[in-house]
C-alpha cells in the first residue's frame, strides 16, 4: 500500500492502520508497572474492548473482502 495514490482508498487504509500501529507502539512502550491495580483493571479492559473491535471492524471485513474477490 505504500504506493497509493494520495486520497484513494488505498491511501485512507494505509495512513489509518499506520497510525494505529503507533498507537499500538507507543502503548507497548509505556511502563504499566506504575498503574494501580484499578488501573490494571481498566486498562486491560479497554484493551481488550479495542481488541476485539479492530478484529471486527478491520481484520474480519478484510478477510471477507478478500474472499469475495
Amino acid at each position: 500500500m505504500g504506493c497509493a495514490v494520495a486520497g484513494s482508498a488505498d491511501a485512507r487504509v494505509a495512513e489509518a492502520l499506520t497510525r494505529l500501529a503507533e498507537v499500538v507502539d507507543e502503548l507497548a512502550g509505556l511502563d504499566v508497572s506504575q498503574l494501580s491495580d484499578a488501573g490494571v483493571v481498566e486498562a486491560a479492559q479497554v484493551a481488550e474492548r479495542l481488541a476485539r473491535r479492530t478484529a471486527a471492524a478491520v481484520t474480519d471485513r478484510l478477510v471477507v473482502e478478500a474472499s469475495d474477490r
